[in-house]
Formats: structure tokens, sequence, C-alpha cells
């Protein structure tokens, strides 16, 4: 009978002593970041409640992962199991690796609570606690470039400039790196794309040309590596609208600008070589080498306004091409100067037509030749004459009367341009250039501001005696 009673006295101790201990938790499975093909980094939060109870205390926590989300049942149990010993709450984490590429995996996060030794009985008494279970997907293998799309820039009717720049380069590092564009959005590199040179980190760029005048289209960057090929964000840009013409009056030039682009944005060629200027008449940039100068009669010192020969077709101002020294000036002869268009993309064949003029024949006529490139705008791709031929001789010589000059260029020419090829010369006057065709007269009058038809042989006269071997300096 007392070893009845001594019994059911232990019994009640055990009973109370563990309600005692006993307390409740909650953890929750966040979330999983920096995922690769082979690892990544497991989140989770900790808090207790009723965690006053005397002794009790958290033991570790940690987390459980597999393929089967069937295993996720007893953390001691699953041969994947990360945990830490530790007595803290709060957010932590665990990076997991070695896992396999592209591959499914389940998550959950637990943690163990733990009653220390009591003063009459030694035991423990021990909580699990379990969070969600979440899943998540390996990359393949390695680690995917990061790479960030940048504005296009430079952007004309046929091209523009579009550029990327890498951030990460990767693991292995990216092979091949470029910007990638399209009319349809979410370009790839499937599509039309353009190359970045170099390697490592940084900003790159490359110019997309042949493209359509007046369209939308979507770039993305874009860096290449074993793992995959990975893109920047995606952005837009337009081209300009191709005019139906384009004119050159030359009056919205800057006088005495040398090799002007102007709006339409003119290409220049020279020879390097200084030029001949007039005997007792100044003007900026008289005697400097260029090849075509906006020249500006009314603002020369004196004044040429009232000099018949050197008038422009229309208007105040004409390009002139002077002739440059001859080699015992220290000089090259003769000329090899030129004037280019921007890049053109009609559908069609159109015309290209100029007014041009020999200032005066005392010195010969000047010598020009025509010609079109099919494909960019360097000196050497303009293999086409509309005017003239390759042959040394194969030149057209400028009358000293304003005369037009039209030609039919084919759809397929990209730039068209005027070579000035005189020798030993003076002033070769260009004026009034127009680049296809419009619906309205676009024909400027001639002469708007004419010289008195009763002097122009006096002045004439005058202006032939001009010395242009007394070349003037800046």
């Amino acid at each position: 009978m007392k070893k009845i009673y001594i019994l059911i006295i232990i019994v009640s101790l055990f009973i109370n002593c563990k309600d005692e201990h006993y307390a409740e938790g909650k953890i929750v499975t966040q979330e999983v970041i920096n995922i690769t093909g082979g690892s990544a980094t497991l989140r989770g939060n900790i808090s207790v409640i009723n965690s006053s109870k005397i002794g009790v205390e958290i033991e570790g926590r940690g987390f459980v992962y597999s393929e089967n989300r069937n295993q996720l049942i007893a953390a001691e149990g699953v041969h994947n199991r990360v945990y830490e010993k530790i007595n803290s709450t709060g957010n932590f984490s665990a990076n997991i690796s070695e896992l396999k590429p592209l591959t499914k995996y389940y998550v959950q996060s637990f943690f163990v609570l733990l009653s220390p030794k009591t003063e009459n009985i030694l035991y423990y008494v021990e909580n699990v606690f379990y969070g969600n279970i979440i899943e998540f997907t390996t990359d393949k293998a390695g680690i995917s470039p990061v790479v960030t799309t940048l504005s296009a820039i430079n952007t004309t009717k046929t091209s523009a400039i579009l550029r990327g720049n890498i951030i990460n380069v990767g693991d292995p590092a990216y092979t091949s790196k470029g910007i990638c564009y399209s009319t349809l959005p979410n370009p790839t590199i499937n599509d039309s794309k353009v190359l970045g040179a170099g390697s490592g980190i940084g900003e790159f760029e490359g110019t997309a040309t042949s493209l359509t005048p007046g369209t939308n289209y979507y770039a993305r960057a874009y860096a290449t590596n074993s793992v995959e090929t990975a893109y920047g964000d995606q952005i837009t840009f337009t081209t300009k609208q191709q005019e139906l013409f384009l004119f050159d009056d030359v009056e919205s030039h800057y006088a005495f600008t040398k090799n002007s682009q102007g709006d339409i944005g003119w290409t220049y060629y020279e020879n390097g070589s200084p030029t001949y200027g007039f005997k007792g008449i100044q003007f900026p940039g008289s005697g400097s080498n260029f090849a075509y100068i906006v020249f500006k009669p009314s603002a020369t010192t004196p004044d040429m306004s009232t000099t018949g020969d050197i008038q422009p077709h229309s208007g105040l101002q004409f390009f002139a091409c002077f002739a440059t020294l001859l080699p015992e000036d220290g000089g090259t002869q003769p000329n090899n100067h030129w004037i280019v268009s921007p890049e053109l993309s009609f559908t069609s064949s159109f015309k290209f037509s100029f007014w041009a003029k020999t200032y005066m024949s005392d010195y010969g006529l000047e010598r020009m030749k025509v010609r079109y490139s099919t494909t960019t705008n360097a000196q050497s791709s303009f293999t086409n004459y509309l005017a003239g031929s390759s042959a040394s001789s194969g030149y057209v010589s400028v009358p000293d009367v304003w005369t037009k000059y039209t030609y039919t260029v084919p759809a397929t020419a990209k730039y068209v341009a005027i070579q000035c090829v005189s020798d030993d010369a003076f002033i070769f006057m260009v004026d009034d250039i127009t680049i296809g065709e419009s619906s309205k007269s676009n024909e400027p009058p001639n002469n708007i501001n004419p010289i008195n038809l009763n002097n122009t042989k006096k002045i004439n006269e005058l202006s032939r005696k001009a010395v242009k071997k007394d070349c003037i300096q800046d």
C-alpha cells in the first residue's frame, strides 16, 4: 500500500512539471532568394507565444527541404536538413547548396523548444514547431549575366546608336553581348541585333543601320553565357521621318562657315590644302583649308554685293569651293573637294538637282563629277557616276553662268555627292540643291537681289583683276 502512494505522488509531479514548462510557438517559412542552378537562401521567422512559463527556451532552428513534399515529415528524419543551435526569435536564414539545376524543391522551416532541468526531477520537455511549406525551382547551372538597356542616341532616319550596360558578367562569364531590336515588342537574339565590343562589366554600344524612317522600334540589351541569354529592360525609339525632298538654298547657314552641315547634315571631304583668296578683299576663313565655305558677297570687306560674277543663284549666300594652292605655293593641286548628302532611303528612283557656276573663266572652267554610293558615305564607296567617270579626264566643265544640273538617281542610292576636281581654276559655286521631288514648287527665284545689268560688264572686268595667288591667310 505504501508503494502505491509513492507511485501516485511521482506521476502527479511529472504531470504538473510538464504543464508548467510547456509553451506555444509560431514559425513562418517566408521565402527563397538568391536562387541559382545549385544554391539558394532560405528565410523564415520565429515568434513564441506564452513563452513566460518557467525555464522555456529555444534550442535551435532550421529548415528541411526535399524534391518530394511527402518527405517533409520530421526534422530528424530528413536528410536535406539545415539546423542551427541558437536561442533566438525573429528572422533567420540559411544557405543551401549542392542542389540540382532546373529542379523543384519543397522547403519547410522549424524550431525546437526545450525546457531545462528542474530542481526535483531530471528531464526535458521538447516541442518541435513547423512552419508552412513553400516551393522553388533552381536555375540552370551557373549564374546568369545581368545587363541593363540604356536609351538610344543619335537617332536619324535610318540609324541609331543602341546601348547597354553589363552589371554582372555571370558565371561563367558571358561570351557575347549586344542589343537586339525589332518593330515588335520583346525582341530576342533571333531578331536584328548589333554586337557590343569588349568584355567585363560596363557600358557598350552598337549602331543599328538600314532602319525604316518614321518607325517605332523596340530594343533590349542582352548578354549570353552557358546558363542563358539574359535581357535588359525593353526601351523604344523612333527613327526620324524621311521627307519627300531635301532642299538647301544655303540661306539658313551662318556666313563663312567652313564645311557647314546645316539643317540637312552635309558631310565634306577635302585635300587639306590652303586655298587662294582675293587680292584686296577679305572675309573670315580666307586662305585657309576647307572643302566648301558659305560665301556671302555682301559681308566681305569691302562689300562684293555689287560684283556681278560672284552673286548667288538665289538669296544672299552660296557654297563656294576655292582653288587650292599650287605645289610651288605650298599647296596641293588639283582640287578634290566633296559635299555629300545625309543617308537617303527612297523607295523609288528620285531626282538630284543643283545649280552650279564658274566664278570667272579667266583661270579656266571649274570641273566636277557627280556620284552616288549604295553602301556608305566613305569616298571609296562612291563608285557610281551620274556625271563624269573614274578617268582623270572624266569630268564635266561648268560654264561661267548659273546652270541647272538634274539627274535621276536609283532608289538603291544611299548617298549622293558633288565632287569638285578643278585644276588651278578659282571658285566653283553651288546653290539651291534639291534631293527628291515635292508636290510644291521649291525652285527659288533667280537672283532675288539682281545686279544692275547696265553695270555688269564693268563690275566683271574689275572682278577679274583679283589676283588669286595673293592668298590671304586667317
